[in-house]
């Protein structure tokens, strides 16, 4: 994602373009995968000598990024991470459940489960948001065969 549909997604939805905001867009972008809001905080202080940005800052703008479909939170036990999605329009990502890396998938053909959803409960569907997760195929190489799926599952919510 490039900085001109950043801001224009930003001032689109009516919320200021803010310097500190701008900052942890770039730390975002500069990053080698996800980062954790406290990771993100300390390569502010760290590579942009930044004192005027709270911890606390950086936890908001990566909640309202996130509501904006700009970046993707990812959950694992108690960390969480987050990483700025690279594709503009609508998708979705697929997670893996043993290191963490996220791909996004720029398809989405739900129009079936939409319908089977109105039918079966009344509602129109206006958004929807779906995530897989599974094993990236580096992780599938070390997996050992008799290393049981099920311990991947219990860190995941």
């Amino acid at each position: 994602m490039d900085a001109r549909y950043f801001r224009e997604t930003l001032k689109k939805k009516g919320h200021g373009i803010t310097q500190a905001r701008l900052w942890i867009y770039r730390e975002l972008t500069d990053a080698h995968g996800p980062v954790t809001p406290k990771g993100l905080y300390g390569n502010l202080l760290r590579r942009r000598g930044l004192k005027k940005v709270s911890l606390n800052s950086v936890c908001l703008s990566l909640k309202l990024f996130e509501s904006l479909s700009l970046v993707f939170k990812i959950k694992n036990g108690p960390e969480t991470k987050y990483q700025l999605c690279k594709i503009e329009r609508h998708h979705h990502h697929i997670a893996c459940k043993k290191c963490g890396n996220v791909a996004e998938v720029s398809f989405c053909n739900i129009a079936d489960w939409m319908k089977e959803v109105k039918e079966s409960t009344g509602y129109k569907v206006v958004d929807h948001q779906f995530n897989f997760y599974g094993i990236c195929g580096a992780c599938v190489k070390d997996i050992d065969q008799t290393e049981s799926m099920v311990n991947y599952d219990k860190n995941w919510t």
